[in-house]
Parts: C-alpha cells; sequence; structure tokens
C-alpha cells in the first residue's frame, strides 16, 4: 500500500477513558489546520487499567465501566479518524496478554479490534513505515534518550510515542544524511488515578502531537 506522507499528524497514548479532557478538540483542530495525509496513532489508544499486571488503584473505573466508556470514545475517535495507521502498544496488549497468562488460546479470545469495534480502515501493526520516517509505540524505550536510541536502532528518521514525560524533535546528521526522531508526547489526563504513579514525579506528562509536513518533524503542544 502506497502512503502519501505529504503531511503527517501522529498522536499518541490517549488511554481512552482516561485521555485528557480536551484531547479530542485538540485533535479535530490539527486535523483541520493540517490537513493530514496520513494519520498515524502510535499506540495506547485504551488504558485497560483494570486488567494490568500491577496493583488496580481503588478509585478506577471497574473494569466492566472503563471497558464500555472506552468503548464509546474508541467510537468517536473512529469518527474523528475513519482511517489511520494504528502502533501495538503495551496497554491495548493488555487483553491478549492477560490471556496467554492463563493459558487462554487465541480461539476462545476476543481480540482488542473486536472488542473496541475497530472500524476497517484502521490498520494495525507493530510499526509502520511512513515516508522518510518508521513510526512505533516505543515501549522498549524509555526516558529522555528513548527517541535517540530507536532512531539509532532503525537506522532511520523515527515517530514514537510511549513516554508520556518527553516530546520534541531530534536530529542527527549520518552518512547516509540527515534522519531525524519525533517523540510525540500524549494526550492523557495527569489527575486521574490511572497516572497515580507519574503524579509525584518531576517531569510531567507533555500534552500534545507531532505533525511532520514535507518531511519536516514539529512537536504541537496542547495550548
Amino acid at each position: 500500500m502506497t502512503i502519501d506522507a505529504k503531511r503527517i499528524l501522529a498522536y499518541s497514548c490517549l488511554h481512552l477513558p482516561y485521555e485528557h479532557p480536551k484531547a479530542f478538540q485538540f485533535l479535530a483542530g490539527l486535523k483541520k489546520e493540517y490537513k493530514p495525509t496520513v494519520v498515524v496513532c502510535l499506540g495506547d489508544v485504551t488504558d485497560l487499567h483494570q486488567l494490568s499486571k500491577w496493583p488496580k488503584h481503588p478509585e478506577c473505573l471497574s473494569a466492566s465501566d472503563e471497558v464500555k466508556q472506552a468503548q464509546e470514545k474508541t467510537k468517536q475517535l473512529a469518527s474523528l479518524f475513519p482511517r489511520q495507521l494504528v502502533c501495538d502498544s503495551n496497554h491495548d496488549k493488555r487483553i491478549s496478554r492477560i490471556a496467554i497468562h492463563h493459558g487462554l488460546p487465541n480461539a476462545v479470545v476476543k481480540t482488542w479490534q473486536e472488542v473496541f469495534k475497530a472500524p476497517e480502515g484502521w490498520k494495525f501493526g507493530w510499526e509502520h513505515e511512513v515516508g522518510p520516517a518508521l513510526a512505533i509505540h516505543g515501549d522498549r524505550y524509555s526516558g529522555k534518550d528513548g527517541i535517540r536510541n530507536a532512531t539509532k536502532d532503525n537506522f532511520c528518521s523515527t515517530i514514537m510515542g510511549h513516554i508520556h514525560t518527553e516530546a520534541g524533535v531530534f536530529w542527527q546528521e549520518t552518512k547516509g544524511g540527515c534522519v531525524w526522531g519525533l517523540q510525540a508526547g500524549c494526550l492523557i489526563d495527569p489527575m486521574y488515578a490511572a497516572f497515580e504513579y507519574q503524579q509525584t514525579n518531576r517531569n510531567r506528562p507533555l500534552i500534545g502531537a507531532g505533525i511532520v509536513v514535507d518531511g519536516v518533524p514539529q512537536f504541537v503542544p496542547m495550548g
């Protein structure tokens, strides 16, 4: 499939239903302003807090309510972006991982796409080639050097999510030419109990998304 990557909109980490209250408005504004030729969701569409292997926060939604609210908000996201590339990610994979943990075969387990009724226009994969760049979620990476390490490992320009507290662009000159890494921030509401682990972190989540126009990347913070 040939992808028109003249104008790329890349966003990450909505963690539905715990997204920032202005996340959808912000994404709609970027869509209107930049008129992207391709949209890339870098993963963690949903949080699935109650399916985590970590302790469950008592102030979070029940598993049933969390899924129901995330289903409704995924429907809203599909209305905004009926066609997009979606990167597989650690939070969205919690359904399959808990099934594997309990020894359940694929034949008796619904996929994330089935649970959240992903439209046919959403194409899923661990990575996507988008013009000059490789788009990934980035759960192999962490910290301030995450995007640098990912770009070096991929030997090409890279667009990445996953790390909530990092955002921006870095450039590197190589023998093959100049490459860049775009860290796309996140779109969570950090005040939700699901993110209590970040509330005492000196580095706060960076709310925004990535834009690449004619091969030039930028991070657009939520105003």
